[in-house]
């Protein structure tokens, strides 16, 4: 994501929901194993 405008003139507030009985965090790599089925493929 680019965001256009002059340094310091925008605040960017990534939200997520804490860590709890309904989300995890998952670790980086976790899921590059993973096989992605033909009939998918095209909506990344």
């Amino acid at each position: 994501m680019k965001i256009l405008g002059a340094p310091g003139a925008y605040k960017v507030d990534w939200w997520s929901p804490e860590p709890g009985e309904d989300w995890e965090p998952v670790e980086r790599g976790e899921f590059d194993d993973m096989v992605e089925p033909d009939e998918v493929s095209h909506l990344a």
